[in-house]
């Protein structure tokens, strides 16, 4: 009787514990945090801010049109400005939208020619070749600023390059008004002053006097102009001159003169105009201007 092969004893039973601090599988790296990806997050964030900023200055743009700042000198304006005029309405290096600011130190002011009305301006010695407006106080050695800006408007079935402060009709005068300029310093308000009338003295003469001055004042503060009224177009007989104690001008026969009676140089009650050559039938007007702005103080015709 054979015995049965003895049975193979099962192998020991082990509780299972988990993995000392530190030890690794078989063949496998050591467990531990995963990689930091800060630089990727930050160059991500760099790139989100960059975009934003370029978007907020594209609108900015739209928003404002496009608009562009043109700093001309006074040479540079009288171009653009003969150019428009001989083009018909273009400018050569400004385009609608844009802003130009001209300035300078006044170094003349003077009536503007007629028929266009308002003072001849020098800046920096050089003359606008357009009327300006001046604020009252504006004064020669100011240094004056002005702001204008380039749009369009439809003239004669086209779009023509306009000075929006020109007005909005094509046709008005051109002219630099007021509400654009800004001057650096001041000037005192002119003298209230009343002429009286003109007095014949004889053929052909005539002499005006100073009727009221409100306070003394210098007569080289002032400039006077004699227009010709016969043709009820006033045109220019002797320019703008600064009142001296002299013959102030002459031009087609007419001559003025000016008499300080009391020889102080200032402009005084009692002190007199004299024109001589006044023709029968003929009219003339004598213009006083305040020398600082060049505006128009009082005048005082004369009837031959």
């Amino acid at each position: 009787m054979g015995y049965p092969a003895p049975q193979q004893a099962p192998p020991p039973q082990t509780q299972w514990q988990p993995p000392a601090a530190g030890a690794t599988l078989a063949g496998a790296p050591a467990l531990g945090p995963p990689p930091k990806k800060t630089g990727l997050i930050i160059a991500v964030v760099a790139v989100v801010v960059v975009i934003v900023v370029v978007a907020v200055i594209l609108v900015a743009v739209l928003l404002l049109g496009g608009t562009v700042i043109k700093t001309l000198t006074p040479t540079e304006f009288n171009s653009e400005l003969t150019s428009w005029a001989s083009s018909q309405g273009q400018f050569p290096n400004l385009s609608p939208g844009d802003t130009v600011r001209v300035s300078g130190v006044i170094t003349s002011i003077s009536t503007f020619p007629p028929p266009l009305t308002g003072s001849l301006v020098g800046l920096g010695g050089i003359p606008l070749l357009f009327p300006v407006t001046l604020p009252s106080g504006c004064a020669q050695g100011d240094t004056m600023s002005f702001t204008l800006h380039v749009t369009t408007l439809s003239a004669g079935g086209q779009n023509v390059e306009w000075i929006q402060e020109w007005g909005s009709a094509y046709g008005a005068s051109p002219s630099i008004p007021t509400s654009a300029i800004s001057c650096a310093g001041g000037s005192t308000p002119p003298p209230t002053i009343q002429m009286g009338p003109a007095e014949y003295t004889a053929p052909g003469t005539f002499t005006v006097s100073l009727a009221g001055v409100d306070r003394t004042v210098a007569m080289s503060s002032f400039q006077v102009i004699v227009q010709n009224m016969t043709s009820g177009v006033p045109s220019i007989m002797i320019a703008a001159t600064t009142i001296a104690d002299a013959t102030l001008g002459s031009s087609g026969g007419v001559t003025l003169a000016y008499e300080d009676l009391s020889a102080d140089g200032n402009f005084n009650q009692g002190d007199f105009f004299i024109l001589t050559g006044v023709a029968n039938n003929n009219e003339y007007r004598i213009l006083i201007v305040w020398k600082q702005t060049g505006n128009l103080i009082t005048s005082r015709d004369v009837q031959g």
